[in-house]
């Protein structure tokens, strides 16, 4: 005689009604559905007991129960832990690279930007700082962790206004083969904000270094140059015939990623108050390394990609493209006109692989990287060429991207409100006319930025200039 089988409680009914589910369902499509029924009307059973009232109040004072017991208010409404800043920008001073990123790089957020050796890294990073500057004036704050010496002259030459010390006077009064004045100097030595230069220490110490940083909430912009260079201190003691230990750089970058992970959830107390999340920008540099073994992608190595990606809320991908070729007009046609040619600089893809930001995931754009720009100068610079990109020239290329400087064969047209409609044959005619007049260029950027939803108050926020 078969054993009684034990009565079966509801969870235990519906466990098995949902285990059924998944074997008769095979052999009988149609049960699915009356089995599926069945466990929902079970499911529901035990929540059908309280009302949409009762139940709220009964989750909130679970809440207020937990959040004592930890001390801080860990569980929270959405409207509560929105991060404002995180819906403002920090402005590159490159308008395609603005476009592309959705009007800059987040305020409040690590950003990472790869690439090839002399692929204009650190001079984005750069020019993100000069940028803030330039709109915060003396409120600016930022810094640097440089792993390799600092360079005043190069940071000059990108925009970014800082003290020269002695000796880059001295090397400038040989370039430019006079004296500098007094006046001169005193412009040279003038630093605009604060800015600070993080260099001379081990690796381990300058990742702990650049997490108080960021933790302090008193920088805008900070730069890491670069994590593709880390070295760990012991590796660094071994001899050429020894190896190197191959988990340590990652094992270090990961820790270094868990304490600014938490830099960035802290809570600050203003004066008056208020709390505020982290307002701190952190580019992180990065070289791209070849993997030998591998092919396509996969072949693109960085160290610590696993950790970063959990930190990154944006990561630009930078490959040189092509050299820009100068040849003389008058010897374009010459026999021998490969002997004028030279290069004036570099045409780089800058593509968007991944953003947790309001922008378009995938997106690229051509920066052309000029190694001299006389046309692009800033009076402070006092004769220090300027290098990167042209401003005229990018807010064209922008412009024709979306649209707001039309093209019909060789003409070029533009309409403004107060100017009226501007045509110029060829290219070039535009990009003078925009040289020529602050109020064209301010038009046509701006107009980009329309183009893009780039709202003004996103891309230039008020509060920005009283940081």
């Amino acid at each position: 005689m078969a054993a009684k089988k034990p009565a079966l409680s509801s969870a235990e009914e519906q466990a098995a009604i949902l285990a059924a589910g998944d074997t008769l369902a095979l052999k009988d499509p149609s049960l699915l559905n009356t089995l599926s029924k069945g466990a929902k009307k079970a499911q529901e059973q035990p929540l059908q007991a309280l009302s949409a009232k009762d139940r709220k109040s009964k989750i909130d004072a679970l809440s207020d129960k937990l959040n004592k017991k930890l001390k801080f208010n860990a569980i929270r409404t959405a409207d509560t832990i929105l991060n404002p800043w995180a819906l403002y920008r920090r402005p590159t001073g490159i308008l395609q690279l603005d476009v592309l990123t959705g009007g800059g790089f987040p305020v409040g957020g690590a950003v990472q930007i790869s690439g090839e050796a002399s692929a204009a890294k650190t001079y984005i990073a750069l020019m993100c700082l000069a940028a803030t500057q330039r709109a915060s004036g003396e409120n600016f704050s930022g810094f640097i962790v440089s792993f390799e010496p600092f360079d005043a002259m190069y940071a000059r030459r990108c925009g970014l206004i800082v003290a020269l010390d002695d000796y880059s006077l001295d090397k400038l009064e040989r370039d430019l083969n006079r004296r500098l004045s007094d006046s001169e100097i005193k412009i040279l030595k003038t630093q605009i904000g604060s800015f600070k230069v993080i260099d001379g220490m081990t690796y381990e110490n300058a990742l702990d270094t650049c997490v108080d940083l960021v933790e302090s909430n008193l920088f805008q912009v900070g730069c890491i140059d670069s994590l593709g260079v880390i070295t760990l201190e012991g590796d660094m003691e071994k001899g050429l015939d020894e190896s190197g230990k191959v988990a340590g750089a990652s094992q270090l970058i990961t820790r270094w990623v868990n304490k600014l992970v938490a830099a960035y959830r802290h809570d600050y107390e203003l004066p008056n108050g208020r709390m505020e999340k982290n307002r701190t920008t952190l580019i992180m540099l990065q070289h791209r390394r070849i993997d030998l073994k591998a092919t396509g992608d996969n072949a693109i190595r960085l160290l610590g990609g696993e950790a970063l990606k959990h930190l990154k809320m944006q990561d630009i991908h930078l490959r040189k493209k092509s050299e820009m070729i100068f040849i003389p007009a008058d010897k374009a046609n010459a026999k021998d006109s490969w002997r004028y040619k030279r290069t004036i600089g570099l045409e780089i893809d800058a593509k968007l692989h991944k953003t947790k930001v309001s922008a378009s995931y995938g997106g690229t754009c051509t920066l052309e990287f000029f190694n001299d720009l006389q046309a692009d100068q800033n009076p402070n610079n006092l004769g220090i060429p300027r290098i990167g990109v042209d401003t005229c020239r990018d807010a064209f290329n922008a412009a024709i991207t979306a649209g707001v400087i039309t093209q019909s064969g060789s003409w070029y047209s533009l309409s403004h409100p107060e100017l009226g409609d501007i045509r110029t044959q060829g290219a070039s005619g535009m990009i003078e006319a925009l040289r020529s007049d602050q109020r064209i260029l301010e038009h046509v950027w701006f107009s980009v930025l329309k183009s893009a939803n780039i709202t003004g108050e996103t891309h230039h926020p008020a509060e920005m200039g009283s940081e």
